[in-house]
């Protein structure tokens, strides 16, 4: 992520942690990975890194 954008992990960390915690994602040393509960959910993933 920090080599792709610049920014650093932490400006994602909290919808990150939120997307594990509904499993919507798995977290591994080097990526982020969806889950089958994420794909069936992908609106809702999505909706966890929008600005309020």
């Amino acid at each position: 992520f920090v080599d792709y954008t610049g920014l650093t992990e932490a400006v994602i960390r909290q919808p990150i942690d939120e997307a594990i915690a509904q499993g919507y994602l798995t977290e591994c040393e080097q990526y982020w990975q969806i889950t089958r509960h994420g794909k069936l959910f992908l609106n809702s993933l999505l909706e966890l890194f929008l600005a309020e």
